[in-house]
């Protein structure tokens, strides 16, 4: 999938993390240096915002990011792998706003071993995001299950859980406006572009 982004003219940054990584200022620092190889113009000082430990300075930060992040005209994609090793609160807060307020040529994507602590059943109450397609992937079956089971919980609608690459890639080709989740061992079956 990666890669058919790239040959598609798409930029791709990708941000692993690790248990070192669980701090606000150290995932910052390497989110702003992944964000900086994708040619974003973010400033390295940007980390002096955060030293404040209150909301103000992550939201300032995140707003230079936002800002920042809507002058760039190409569609990038940012995946942060492992993100349950971002245990601070904070950076969940930060994805948060980021999501929010996230221009339409910004893509996110999470992969995690846990359920983010994010709220994003609420993007379906955007005006701008009327009907989107929001796309959960997990690497594990179990976790499948327990998310699915999160989810239906909490009475989400348009929720699907793929039972195999075909009904993956049958949504996505078709433009499902669901919120689907799968696991990542279904984009390793799948040959080609899932999603024109």
């Amino acid at each position: 999938w990666r890669q058919s982004l790239i040959k598609e003219g798409n930029s791709v940054v990708w941000l692993s993390l690790g248990q070192e990584d669980g701090a606000l200022e150290s995932f910052c620092a390497n989110l702003i240096s992944t964000l900086q190889h994708a040619g974003v113009p973010l400033e390295s000082d940007l980390l002096l915002l955060i030293e404040r430990e209150s909301l103000d300075g992550l939201l300032a930060l995140a707003s230079v990011m936002i800002n920042t992040l809507a002058r760039v005209s190409a569609p990038l994609y940012l995946m942060i792998d492992d993100f349950h090793f971002a245990v601070d609160p904070r950076i969940s807060r930060l994805i948060q706003i980021v999501v929010d307020g996230a221009p339409a040529q910004l893509h996110i994507v999470l992969a995690s071993r846990v359920n983010p602590n994010l709220k994003l059943g609420r993007l379906r109450a955007m005006a701008e995001l009327t009907n989107p397609t929001i796309l959960i992937v997990v690497d594990r079956i179990d976790l499948d299950t327990q998310i699915t089971g999160t989810f239906n919980a909490s009475d989400v609608p348009g929720l699907v859980s793929t039972d195999s690459r075909r009904e993956l890639q049958t949504l996505l080709s078709q433009g499902a406006r669901k919120v689907i989740i799968t696991t990542i061992h279904k984009f390793g079956e799948a040959a080609g572009v899932l999603d024109d």
